[in-house]
Protein backbone atom coordinates (compact mmCIF):
# COMPACT_ATOMS: atom_id res chain seq x y z
CA UNK A 1 0.00 0.00 0.00
CA UNK A 2 1.33 3.52 -0.79
CA UNK A 3 2.70 5.70 1.96
CA UNK A 4 -0.08 7.32 4.01
CA UNK A 5 -1.35 10.71 3.01
CA UNK A 6 -2.69 13.11 5.61
CA UNK A 7 -3.88 10.35 7.96
CA UNK A 8 -3.21 6.61 8.08
CA UNK A 9 -6.91 5.77 8.40
CA UNK A 10 -7.58 7.83 5.28
CA UNK A 11 -5.06 5.77 3.35
CA UNK A 12 -6.79 2.57 4.46
CA UNK A 13 -10.08 4.02 3.24
CA UNK A 14 -8.60 4.75 -0.20
CA UNK A 15 -7.16 1.24 -0.32
CA UNK A 16 -10.60 -0.22 0.41
CA UNK A 17 -12.23 1.83 -2.35
CA UNK A 18 -9.80 0.87 -5.12
CA UNK A 19 -9.30 -2.87 -5.69
CA UNK A 20 -6.51 -3.66 -8.12
CA UNK A 21 -7.12 -4.85 -11.70
CA UNK A 22 -10.91 -4.79 -11.56
CA UNK A 23 -12.23 -3.47 -14.92
CA UNK A 24 -15.48 -2.15 -13.46
CA UNK A 25 -17.25 -2.13 -10.15
CA UNK A 26 -18.39 -0.18 -7.14
CA UNK A 27 -17.23 0.11 -3.56
CA UNK A 28 -18.45 1.79 -0.40
CA UNK A 29 -16.77 3.00 2.74
CA UNK A 30 -17.65 1.62 5.20
CA UNK A 31 -18.02 -1.55 3.12
CA UNK A 32 -21.60 -2.25 4.27
CA UNK A 33 -22.79 1.31 3.61
CA UNK A 34 -26.03 1.69 1.64
CA UNK A 35 -25.41 4.81 -0.51
CA UNK A 36 -29.07 5.76 -0.13
CA UNK A 37 -28.51 6.12 3.62
CA UNK A 38 -25.79 8.73 3.03
CA UNK A 39 -28.21 11.43 1.92
CA UNK A 40 -29.80 14.17 4.00
CA UNK A 41 -33.52 13.91 3.31
CA UNK A 42 -36.11 16.63 3.56
CA UNK A 43 -36.53 17.75 7.15
CA UNK A 44 -33.43 15.82 8.26
CA UNK A 45 -30.25 17.15 9.80
CA UNK A 46 -26.69 16.11 8.99
CA UNK A 47 -26.67 14.33 12.34
CA UNK A 48 -29.75 12.31 11.36
CA UNK A 49 -27.92 11.10 8.27
CA UNK A 50 -24.75 10.37 10.23
CA UNK A 51 -26.57 8.33 12.87
CA UNK A 52 -28.46 6.33 10.21
CA UNK A 53 -25.23 5.46 8.37
CA UNK A 54 -23.44 4.44 11.56
CA UNK A 55 -26.38 2.39 12.79
CA UNK A 56 -27.14 0.60 9.51
CA UNK A 57 -23.64 0.00 8.15
CA UNK A 58 -21.61 -0.28 11.35
CA UNK A 59 -24.07 -1.43 14.02
CA UNK A 60 -23.33 1.71 16.01
CA UNK A 61 -19.55 1.24 15.88
CA UNK A 62 -18.59 4.87 15.24
CA UNK A 63 -14.88 4.18 14.80
CA UNK A 64 -15.66 2.32 11.59
CA UNK A 65 -16.21 5.59 9.71
CA UNK A 66 -13.76 7.77 11.66
CA UNK A 67 -10.75 9.15 9.80
CA UNK A 68 -10.03 11.42 12.77
CA UNK A 69 -11.71 11.37 16.18
CA UNK A 70 -13.84 14.25 14.93
CA UNK A 71 -14.00 13.47 11.19
CA UNK A 72 -16.34 10.90 9.66
CA UNK A 73 -16.32 9.91 6.00
CA UNK A 74 -18.93 7.95 4.04
CA UNK A 75 -18.03 7.18 0.43
CA UNK A 76 -19.39 5.51 -2.69
CA UNK A 77 -17.41 5.12 -5.91
CA UNK A 78 -18.27 3.45 -9.22
CA UNK A 79 -15.75 2.97 -12.03
CA UNK A 80 -15.36 1.50 -15.51
CA UNK A 81 -12.43 0.91 -17.89
CA UNK A 82 -10.33 -0.12 -14.87
CA UNK A 83 -9.63 3.43 -13.60
CA UNK A 84 -12.31 5.77 -15.05
CA UNK A 85 -14.64 7.15 -12.37
CA UNK A 86 -18.29 7.24 -13.42
CA UNK A 87 -19.94 8.07 -10.08
CA UNK A 88 -18.67 9.35 -6.73
CA UNK A 89 -20.48 10.56 -3.65
CA UNK A 90 -18.45 11.31 -0.52
CA UNK A 91 -19.74 12.89 2.68
CA UNK A 92 -17.22 14.30 5.18
CA UNK A 93 -18.49 15.51 8.55
CA UNK A 94 -16.19 17.29 11.01
CA UNK A 95 -17.59 17.85 14.48
CA UNK A 96 -16.51 21.14 16.02
CA UNK A 97 -17.55 20.86 19.67
CA UNK A 98 -17.39 17.12 20.41
CA UNK A 99 -15.95 13.90 19.05
CA UNK A 100 -17.85 11.50 16.80
CA UNK A 101 -18.92 9.21 19.63
CA UNK A 102 -20.61 12.08 21.45
CA UNK A 103 -22.14 13.27 18.17
CA UNK A 104 -23.69 9.84 17.67
CA UNK A 105 -25.07 9.60 21.21
CA UNK A 106 -28.72 10.43 21.79
CA UNK A 107 -28.30 13.56 23.89
CA UNK A 108 -30.84 15.88 22.31
CA UNK A 109 -28.21 18.59 21.77
CA UNK A 110 -27.37 20.56 18.67
CA UNK A 111 -23.72 20.26 17.70
CA UNK A 112 -21.66 22.43 15.38
CA UNK A 113 -20.28 20.61 12.35
CA UNK A 114 -18.44 21.46 9.15
CA UNK A 115 -19.87 19.57 6.21
CA UNK A 116 -18.35 18.70 2.83
CA UNK A 117 -19.86 16.60 0.05
CA UNK A 118 -18.29 15.56 -3.24
CA UNK A 119 -20.66 14.66 -6.08
CA UNK A 120 -19.67 13.23 -9.45
CA UNK A 121 -22.43 11.79 -11.63
CA UNK A 122 -24.03 12.12 -15.06
CA UNK A 123 -26.56 14.80 -14.07
CA UNK A 124 -25.92 18.15 -15.77
CA UNK A 125 -28.81 20.43 -14.75
CA UNK A 126 -29.02 24.03 -15.92
CA UNK A 127 -25.95 25.05 -17.91
CA UNK A 128 -22.86 25.54 -15.69
CA UNK A 129 -24.79 24.92 -12.44
CA UNK A 130 -23.15 21.52 -11.88
CA UNK A 131 -19.36 21.56 -12.34
CA UNK A 132 -18.09 18.04 -12.98
CA UNK A 133 -17.41 17.11 -10.23
CA UNK A 134 -18.58 19.59 -7.59
CA UNK A 135 -18.56 20.13 -3.85
CA UNK A 136 -21.32 21.12 -1.45
CA UNK A 137 -20.76 22.71 1.94
CA UNK A 138 -24.37 22.30 3.08
CA UNK A 139 -26.86 19.45 2.70
CA UNK A 140 -28.91 21.60 0.31
CA UNK A 141 -28.64 21.38 -3.47
CA UNK A 142 -27.06 24.81 -3.82
CA UNK A 143 -24.51 26.26 -3.80
CA UNK A 144 -22.10 23.99 -5.67
CA UNK A 145 -18.38 24.61 -6.12
CA UNK A 146 -15.47 23.33 -8.16
CA UNK A 147 -12.09 23.02 -6.41
CA UNK A 148 -8.95 24.38 -8.04
CA UNK A 149 -10.25 23.50 -11.49
CA UNK A 150 -9.78 19.75 -10.76
CA UNK A 151 -6.66 19.95 -12.89
CA UNK A 152 -5.24 16.61 -11.80
CA UNK A 153 -8.31 14.45 -12.46
CA UNK A 154 -7.52 12.80 -9.11
CA UNK A 155 -10.75 14.15 -7.67
CA UNK A 156 -11.22 11.81 -4.71
CA UNK A 157 -7.82 12.62 -3.23
CA UNK A 158 -8.12 16.30 -4.19
CA UNK A 159 -11.42 16.49 -2.30
CA UNK A 160 -10.02 14.82 0.79
CA UNK A 161 -6.99 17.09 0.67
CA UNK A 162 -9.37 20.05 0.48
CA UNK A 163 -11.04 18.83 3.68
CA UNK A 164 -7.67 18.59 5.41
CA UNK A 165 -6.39 21.95 4.16
CA UNK A 166 -9.55 23.67 5.38
CA UNK A 167 -10.22 21.78 8.61
CA UNK A 168 -6.95 20.07 9.65
CA UNK A 169 -4.31 22.35 8.21
CA UNK A 170 -1.65 21.48 10.78
CA UNK A 171 -1.89 17.79 9.86
CA UNK A 172 -1.81 18.58 6.16
CA UNK A 173 1.20 20.86 6.65
CA UNK A 174 3.02 18.14 8.62
CA UNK A 175 2.45 15.70 5.75
CA UNK A 176 3.61 18.25 3.18
CA UNK A 177 6.69 19.10 5.24
CA UNK A 178 7.64 15.43 5.39
CA UNK A 179 7.53 15.16 1.61
CA UNK A 180 9.44 18.40 1.15
CA UNK A 181 11.99 17.28 3.75
CA UNK A 182 12.87 14.18 1.72
CA UNK A 183 13.38 16.36 -1.33
CA UNK A 184 15.53 18.79 0.65
CA UNK A 185 17.67 16.01 2.10
CA UNK A 186 18.21 14.59 -1.39
CA UNK A 187 19.66 17.94 -2.48
CA UNK A 188 22.57 17.51 -0.07
CA UNK A 189 23.44 20.74 1.74
CA UNK A 190 22.06 23.77 -0.11
CA UNK A 191 23.59 27.15 0.65
CA UNK A 192 20.42 28.42 2.35
CA UNK A 193 18.27 26.91 5.09
CA UNK A 194 15.23 24.75 4.46
CA UNK A 195 12.56 27.35 3.60
CA UNK A 196 9.43 25.32 4.39
CA UNK A 197 8.61 26.91 7.75
CA UNK A 198 9.47 30.35 6.37
CA UNK A 199 6.94 29.80 3.58
CA UNK A 200 4.24 28.69 6.03
CA UNK A 201 4.84 31.70 8.27
CA UNK A 202 4.92 34.15 5.36
CA UNK A 203 1.49 32.93 4.26
CA UNK A 204 0.02 33.34 7.75
CA UNK A 205 1.59 36.81 8.04
CA UNK A 206 0.27 37.88 4.60
CA UNK A 207 3.83 38.43 3.38
CA UNK A 208 3.24 38.07 -0.35
CA UNK A 209 6.62 39.54 -1.23
CA UNK A 210 8.33 36.81 0.81
CA UNK A 211 6.30 34.14 -0.94
CA UNK A 212 7.37 35.60 -4.28
CA UNK A 213 10.98 35.12 -3.26
CA UNK A 214 10.24 31.41 -2.86
CA UNK A 215 8.10 31.03 -5.99
CA UNK A 216 10.37 28.34 -7.44
CA UNK A 217 10.35 26.32 -4.20
CA UNK A 218 6.58 26.60 -3.96
CA UNK A 219 6.18 25.28 -7.51
CA UNK A 220 8.50 22.38 -6.70
CA UNK A 221 6.48 21.67 -3.55
CA UNK A 222 3.25 21.59 -5.57
CA UNK A 223 4.80 19.14 -8.02
CA UNK A 224 6.02 16.88 -5.21
CA UNK A 225 2.60 16.83 -3.53
CA UNK A 226 0.89 16.25 -6.86
CA UNK A 227 3.06 13.18 -7.48
CA UNK A 228 2.53 11.78 -4.00
CA UNK A 229 -1.24 12.14 -4.30
CA UNK A 230 -1.19 10.46 -7.71
CA UNK A 231 0.45 7.39 -6.16
CA UNK A 232 -2.23 7.12 -3.49
CA UNK A 233 -5.30 6.38 -5.62
CA UNK A 234 -5.59 5.05 -9.20
CA UNK A 235 -9.06 6.25 -10.27
CA UNK A 236 -9.41 9.38 -12.40
CA UNK A 237 -12.23 11.58 -13.67
CA UNK A 238 -13.16 12.05 -17.35
CA UNK A 239 -11.17 15.24 -18.01
CA UNK A 240 -12.95 16.00 -21.28
CA UNK A 241 -16.29 16.12 -19.48
CA UNK A 242 -14.70 18.07 -16.62
CA UNK A 243 -13.41 20.78 -18.97
CA UNK A 244 -16.63 20.95 -20.98
CA UNK A 245 -18.83 21.59 -17.93
CA UNK A 246 -16.44 24.00 -16.21
CA UNK A 247 -17.02 27.74 -16.42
Amino acid sequence: MPEALFAERLQWMLHALAPANTPQGRRCYPAALNPMDARVGGGETIRDMFRRCVANSLGGFVSGCAIEDNLAVFAFVRWRETTRLSQVHIQAIKTEDCDLKDYYAIDGKDHDVTYYRLDLDRFIGKLFTHPFPHVHISPHETPRYAINGWQSGNVVVDFLEHVYIQSFHDKWASWAEGIWGKHWDAMGKPAHENPFQTILKAAVDNQYTVLLQYAREIEILKSLLFSKKAEAFPFRVDMERCRLLAY
